[in-house]
């Protein structure tokens, strides 16, 4: 046996695996509903009790009671949301337009031919079934807009929103450097100074969000933003210097800064230097 078994291990060494020699089998290529077919479909497991009420109509118009069904109930007992209330809607509204056109008095004879076995008022109870299904589903949609979580509005990082502003960095003159213009962003407060025309401003905030800058100048701020001139700069900027708070330097700049004030424009440049902020 020992020899017969050596003798076919011999004769098989050369054989193709089983499963590499096997035709391969392509398994067929299964459909894929997308989002649309699903919630119809999804739509049309919702609305088999209204389709079985139409048919009890169809059955018996007589005993039918439009006012019997809490649709708004039904549905939302069902799950739907507003996406399903549109198909919901639309698998009623050519049958509901028939029937208006009907009782309008103006339909075409092969319409009138179709109804002619309803009695006016059964076609009435039937219009009036058809509109709380439509009124049901608008409300569904309407409900769910008020309900909807607005979309968080995405923060910009306060460097990128200042990237495009303009500013002087220090001026060796006076011996003044600018604070970080990114440090505006949020700012109850902020004191700017244009080397070039010796006038120094004071931005204020026109709202507990603070000051904020859109592209190359600053916005959000109050039109009781003045700026004035400085008349000796050297001196008036060491007295600056010493108002360590905001409210002491709103007194210096109003009493001692005796100069003709003007409005801001919000509007900074190569020579703006951004003094301060206040936060």
């Amino acid at each position: 046996m020992s020899k017969e078994i050596e003798k076919v291990l011999k004769a098989g060494a050369d054989d193709l695996d089983d499963d590499e020699d096997a035709p391969k089998v392509e398994k067929p290529a299964v459909y894929v509903p997308n989002i649309q077919e699903r919630l119809r479909e999804s739509a049309g497991g919702m609305s088999e009790e209204l389709d079985a009420a139409i048919d009890n109509f169809i059955m018996d118009p007589n005993a039918f009671d439009p006012k019997a069904f809490r649709i708004v109930s039904l549905l939302r007992g069902k799950g739907a949301k507003a996406a399903h209330a549109r198909y919901i809607k639309g698998f009623f509204t050519r049958s509901h337009e028939e029937l208006l056109e009907l009782a309008s008095g103006n339909a075409d004879e092969q319409l009138r031919e179709g109804y002619k076995h309803l009695a006016r008022k059964n076609v009435k109870k039937l219009i009036e079934f058809y509109e709380s299904i439509k009124l049901a589903c608008e409300q569904i949609a309407a409900e769910a807009k008020v309900t909807k979580k607005p979309r968080a509005k995405k923060v910009k990082p306060a460097e990128d929103l200042v990237k495009k502003l303009k500013f002087c960095v220090k001026d060796d003159k006076l011996s003044i450097v600018s604070v970080p213009p990114a440090s505006i962003i949020g700012a109850s407060g902020a004191v700017v100074f244009n080397v070039k025309t010796r006038k120094i401003g004071y931005y204020i905030a026109a709202s507990s969000a603070g000051l904020n800058v859109k592209g190359t100048s600053l916005t959000d701020f109050t039109d009781k933003s003045i700026q004035k001139t400085l008349r000796k700069p050297p001196e008036q900027m060491k007295e600056f210097k010493e108002q360590n708070t905001q409210k002491r330097f709103e007194t210096w700049f109003t009493k001692s800064v005796k100069t003709t004030e003007t409005i801001l424009n919000g509007r900074f440049n190569e020579d703006t230097i951004i003094l301060k902020v206040y936060k």
